[in-house]
């Protein structure tokens, strides 16, 4: 890292499968590597390359796959906090909640005097009505 430069850490990770019980399906190996993982990656690389933050900052890049990672959210904070700045995303996720968020549910909810909970093993979101 050049002196006075600014460092920025960009941590890439591709999320798991869950069982129904909400616990990460996990193998020792990989059988296949993700290519969304490696795709983004690779702009990454590029941009950190371009230097498209500018040219006082660098890019540090951390690939993270939780099929064969185990993913401890506390170090990828410290990562970031010792850092001068970062973000997390998560790569190839895919949502099966129809066409609403949590968030959208929420106020919906506020409206319509339902209970919105969210399923820790799915992080789905569910109304419930409320008694009035």
């Amino acid at each position: 890292m050049r002196a006075g430069a600014q460092r920025f850490v960009l941590l890439l990770v591709k999320p798991s499968h869950y069982d129904d019980d909400g616990y990460v399906i996990q193998w020792f190996r990989s059988a296949i590597p993700s290519n969304s993982l490696a795709a983004l990656y690779g702009l990454a690389q590029d941009s950190a390359a371009r230097r498209v933050l500018g040219d006082e900052v660098e890019i540090s890049i951390h690939a993270f796959d939780e099929t064969n990672t185990r993913i401890r959210s506390d170090r990828l904070a410290a990562t970031i906090k010792a850092a001068d700045g970062g973000m997390v995303m998560l790569v190839g996720v895919q949502s099966s909640v129809p066409s609403t968020s949590p968030v959208r549910c929420a106020s919906e909810a506020s409206r319509s005097r339902s209970a919105v909970s969210m399923s820790p093993a799915r992080s789905r979101c569910s109304m419930e009505s409320m008694p009035t």
